[in-house]
């Protein structure tokens, strides 16, 4: 499986510009399936299903990771071609998005990501009751803020700049991988991570009174992000000179 396949041509991007075809796309990306599988999933028939993935391989998304048979039936384990979908430069003057096919990317990132929480083990979950001990990398968080769009575009390029050290270190563990003989399935912890974030006109976290409750400060640890309130100590007036 490649990471990256870039779509180059109108016809790709016509064909992939479908919701029901990312979310097909999307479930066959971490597992292969069969068409039936999937029409078991979505609770469709798995004729129609058989068709969009027919569309899907004979423009390179999908392909057949191999054949089985059961009942005098041979059955066809599709599988994506890569992790990721990209839209070549030379496609990008001219063309938009649909934005109910963005809508549907981004719940196809959450669908995933929630069965990537289901699927991994619980030890992989364990939180210390130590807050300086950061054994596990574990992110987690939803957050709504009120900003400039202009302070907000000049905050994503920051995101996108730390998320490029991030694949860096994928590609410096992969080299120190080719590098030796030892392993051939590779080395080192995978972690797993998506994001998103979107402009909306209703305010979901309403706040009414904004920072700490009385008595309290909110502190992030700066090696696990753990964010915690923390009561603050009484203040004696009278031993400042207060009346």
């Amino acid at each position: 499986m490649k990471h990256y396949f870039v779509i180059e041509t109108p016809e790709q991007l016509r064909v992939v510009s479908d919701p029901l075809r990312i979310r097909l796309l999307t479930m066959i990306i971490t597992q292969e399936a069969t068409g039936k599988q999937l029409g078991d999933q979505l609770q469709m028939p798995a004729s129609k299903v058989h068709y969009h993935l027919r569309e899907l391989e004979s423009h390179g998304f999908i392909e057949v990771v191999r054949t089985q048979e059961k009942n005098g039936i041979v059955q066809k384990f599709y599988r994506a071609t890569a992790i990721d979908y990209v839209l070549s430069e030379d496609l990008l003057p001219s063309t938009q998005v649909d934005p109910s096919v963005m809508q549907e990317v981004l719940a196809n990132q959450l669908r995933m990501a929630l069965s990537r929480v289901y699927e991994t083990r619980e030890e992989y979950f364990h939180v210390s009751q130590n807050r300086d001990d950061a054994s596990l990398p574990l992110l987690h968080g939803m957050w709504e803020v009120r900003a400039d769009r202009e302070k907000l575009l000049a905050w994503q390029q920051k995101y996108r700049a730390l998320m490029g050290e991030l694949t860096e270190l994928d590609q410096a563990r992969t080299a120190q991988d080719e590098g030796s003989k030892e392993t051939e399935s590779g080395t080192g912890e995978i972690f797993f991570m998506t994001s998103i974030g979107f402009l909306i006109d209703i305010e979901s976290f309403k706040v009414e009174e904004p920072g700490a409750p009385k008595g309290y400060r909110i502190d992030v640890n700066p090696r696990t992000g753990e964010v915690t309130a923390k009561q603050e100590a009484a203040r004696d007036d009278s031993s400042t000179g207060g009346a």
